[in-house]
């Protein structure tokens, strides 16, 4: 047998080796994270009173554009609630696996 035949061969089983090193090293570290013990928070939104009445497309009084505006506040209201419920969440699940 050759030098470049042992040398060749000596390279493919250090590569092996690393290889298997590095598939049993994330196996391991996934299964010790997927371990950890999780708390899920569920809260309760409180009620949003929703009057999304909007005005006819066709009515463009002061009145009809106030009530538009109105029931628009309470649609982001609503949006901003929701928002805050998931950030909540993600906080607490993230926080939770540490």
């Amino acid at each position: 047998m050759s030098n470049t035949a042992k040398t060749g061969t000596a390279l493919v089983i250090v590569l092996a080796i690393i290889i298997i090193a590095g598939v049993i090293w994330g196996v391991s570290s996934t299964q010790k994270s997927s371990m950890a013990p999780r708390t899920v928070f569920r809260t309760t939104p409180a009620p949003v009173a929703r009057n999304n009445s909007m005005a006819a497309p066709n009515n463009t009084s002061n009145a009809a554009i106030d009530q538009d505006l109105s029931s628009i506040n309470i649609q982001l209201d609503a949006v901003n609630l929701d928002a805050s419920n998931a950030d909540q969440a993600l906080n607490a699940s993230s926080t939770a696996g540490m």
